[in-house]
C-alpha cells in the first residue's frame, strides 16, 4: 500500500504578518496577485487566514491590523499515512470546507490543505476499486457534493457478533443513506465505508435524522450490543 506524506498534498499559500496594517497587507496581496487569502503568522507560526475581501472592506478603518481580521481555521500536523486512509482526512474539514493549515512538529507553517485537492487524490487511489470514484474524476469543478460515512467501533462489533453481522449493519447504513440523500451511492465492504456523490447539499438536521434512523434499526436488531456510532 502506497504511503503519502500530507505535505505532498499541501499548497504553498504565502504568509503575511499578523501585525501588518490594512494598507500594507493589501500591498502584499497585490504582490502575490492570485490569492483570495493569505496565511497569517506570528513568530513564524500560523494563527489563521485573512481574506483580501475583508481587507478591502476595512480600508476606511486605519487602526486595524491583519490580526483583527484573521479567521481561525483548523491546524493539522504533517504525518505519513497510507493511501487508503486518505478518505479520513475529509473528516477534518468543516461543513463549509474551510482550508486546513498544515504544520510541522514544532508548529511551523508548511502549507494549506484544500478539500478539493484531497478529494482529487482520494479519487486517484480509489477509482480502480470503486466505480463511483471514476465518476468523481469526471465531475471536478461541477456543483456536486461528496459524502463519506463509516461506522466507528465496527471492528469490536465484528469480533463479538461475526463478519456477517458486521456486513449487515453496514448494509443498514447504506439503505438509510440511500433513503436520505439523493445521488450516486456506493458501499465498499472492503473499505467499510459508504460514499455518496450528490447535487444535494445535506443539512445538519438531515444528518441527525439519518443517524437517529440507523441507531433505531440497530437497537432493534442488536439490543444487547454496545452502541455503534456513525461518522461522516
Amino acid at each position: 500500500m502506497k504511503e503519502i506524506e500530507l505535505s505532498s498534498l499541501a499548497t504553498g499559500v504565502p504568509i503575511i504578518e499578523l501585525s501588518l496594517g490594512v494598507k500594507e497587507a493589501l500591498r502584499t496581496f497585490e504582490e502575490y496577485g492570485i490569492y483570495d487569502f493569505l496565511v497569517v503568522v506570528k513568530d513564524n507560526k500560523p494563527v489563521g487566514i485573512v481574506y483580501k475581501f475583508d481587507l478591502i472592506n476595512a480600508q476606511q478603518r486605519p487602526n486595524l491590523i491583519v490580526g483583527d481580521l484573521v479567521h481561525p481555521v483548523m491546524k493539522l500536523k504533517n504525518v505519513v499515512i497510507k493511501s487508503d486512509e486518505l478518505v479520513y482526512l475529509l473528516d477534518f474539514f468543516n461543513f463549509s470546507k474551510s482550508p486546513i493549515l498544515l504544520i510541522d512538529k514544532k508548529g511551523f507553517y508548511i502549507g494549506v490543505l484544500f478539500y478539493h485537492v484531497v478529494l482529487h487524490h482520494i479519487s486517484l487511489f480509489k477509482e480502480t476499486a470503486i466505480p463511483l470514484f471514476q465518476k468523481i474524476r469526471s465531475l471536478f469543478g461541477q456543483d456536486y457534493y461528496f459524502y463519506c460515512f463509516y461506522i466507528k467501533s465496527l471492528k469490536g462489533f465484528v469480533e463479538a457478533y461475526g463478519t456477517s453481522a458486521g456486513e449487515s449493519v453496514q448494509k443498514i447504513l447504506y439503505e438509510d443513506i440511500k433513503n436520505s440523500i439523493p445521488g450516486d451511492i456506493s458501499l465498499s465492504l472492503e473499505e467499510k465505508e459508504v460514499y455518496v456523490l450528490s447535487k444535494h447539499r445535506v443539512k445538519e438536521e438531515d444528518i441527525r435524522s439519518l443517524y437517529e434512523e440507523f441507531h433505531k434499526e440497530f437497537t432493534l436488531l442488536y439490543a444487547e450490543a454496545n452502541p455503534l456510532y456513525i461518522r461522516g
